[in-house]
């Protein structure tokens, strides 16, 4: 037996946002697509400024080995001490000199060391800095959950505040003379602190 089937077609009433939904869409994706390619970039950016201070860190690591002035003095206080029969002063002295300069020679070639080698760095320099001036006294402390010889640090990158501190902030002063590195754990790593009482 023949069948017949009827079809009604109707207008959609709502057809007519398919055009606010297509550009709904596309304006969405394009917003998308433009926050992640803003966000791409900034990663981009952040890596070339971190990777650009690194560098930067590097060339002053190199030019900022041992201050060549201060190798001349702490030789001509040496010979000093010795002409005025200080032998054991100036043997002690001489020790600590030959350690950073090995420290210096040895680590010529690195961009990181751990955070113990950067503080004895520092300890031999403000050491020598000590056997120089009676006025002298330096303290370094780091938190006991902080483990020194697991810590990667730029090379120096310590010590040059150090050497400023002892050049420009503490020789000029008159009278006691004290710095102090301190060494704490924060959210984000570690802190590090170089204080003095100088000018």
């Amino acid at each position: 037996e023949d069948q017949l089937e009827f079809y009604d077609y109707r207008k959609n009433k709502w057809y007519w946002l398919r055009w606010p939904y297509y550009l709904l869409v596309f304006g969405l994706s394009g917003v998308g697509s433009t926050l992640l390619f803003r966000r791409f970039q900034q990663n981009i950016e952040q890596r070339y400024e971190q990777e650009r201070k690194l560098n930067q860190l590097q060339l002053l690591s190199i030019k900022n080995q041992v201050d060549p002035h201060f190798t001349l003095n702490a030789l001509n206080s040496i010979d000093w001490m010795y002409r005025n029969n200080e032998v054991q002063k100036a043997s002690s002295f001489m020790g600590k000199l030959t350690r950073l300069m090995h420290q210096t020679v040895t680590d010529s070639n690195k961009f990181s060391i751990s955070l113990y080698e950067e503080l004895d760095f520092c300890r031999n320099y403000c050491e020598l800095e000590k056997l120089r001036d009676d006025d002298f006294e330096y303290e370094i402390k780091v938190a006991e959950e902080i483990d020194a010889f697991d810590v990667e640090v730029p090379k120096q990158m310590i010590f040059t505040h150090v050497e400023n501190a002892i050049k420009h902030g503490l020789r000029p002063r008159k009278g006691d003379k004290r710095l102090w590195i301190d060494v704490t754990a924060s959210e984000r790593g570690i802190t590090i602190q170089v204080e003095d009482n100088g000018v």
